[in-house]
């Protein structure tokens, strides 16, 4: 998932988003659990669409690398 580069643009939703978040002065590292109401609704999804019990607290807390892996 990360070696290549995509053949195409970022949709333009995602450019104005981008250029709104940093014109309101988001260019900083988040903290290392995340968008807390990113996670809400990683949550609140994954709930609903398979029957789970998950807390926002719970999501995100653990990632799988690969082997090999080719970080840029």
């Amino acid at each position: 998932m990360e070696v290549g580069e995509p053949d195409f643009t970022a949709p333009l939703d995602v450019v104005d988003e981008t250029c709104r978040a940093l014109r309101e002065g988001r260019s900083r590292y988040l903290s290392s659990y995340g968008i807390p109401e990113l996670r809400e609704a990683i949550a609140e999804r994954s709930n609903s669409m398979y029957g789970v019990d998950f807390k926002p607290e719970n999501i995100g807390d653990e990632t799988l690398v690969p082997e090999p892996a080719w970080p840029l």
